[in-house]
């Protein structure tokens, strides 16, 4: 028995089109927010009097959900750091004494980045 496959219609894709539209705009608009209170685990984010560290830093709670945990900890993120978490730089391509104020996600060890001898030892090295 031959199996009928049904394709959506172009009215039915134009929708879904204009949603995923709709959810990147929402999305980036989102990630623009300007109104960061701090930097998430700094200094100043100590534990409150109440003892529990994960009052000062509610994305650590693990008894609420991870849409609020996601939101809790993007509010606290400056757009700058919110850029930089998702940017993985080539090492050879950024100097190491200033990488951390770029607050990059990861730095790739690739395209050329490997030590002149390849061993557990020499990455070890070169990483550390």
């Amino acid at each position: 028995m031959p199996v009928k496959i049904r394709r959506l219609g172009r009215s039915r894709r134009g929708l879904v089109s204009r949603i995923g539209l709709v959810a990147v705009v929402v999305f980036v608009a989102a990630c623009g927010n300007s109104t960061a209170t701090g930097t998430p685990g700094a200094s100043g984010a100590s534990s409150p009097a109440s003892g529990s560290p994960s009052s000062a830093r509610p994305w650590m709670d693990a008894t609420k959900s991870v849409a609020d945990r996601v939101t809790a900890l993007l509010s606290q993120m400056t757009q700058a750091e919110k850029i930089g978490q998702m940017t993985q730089a080539e090492k050879n391509a950024i100097d190491p004494t200033k990488s951390g104020s770029f607050a990059l996600g990861s730095i790739l060890s690739g395209g050329g980045g490997s030590p002149s001898q390849n061993t557990p030892q020499a990455w070890y090295d070169m990483v550390n």
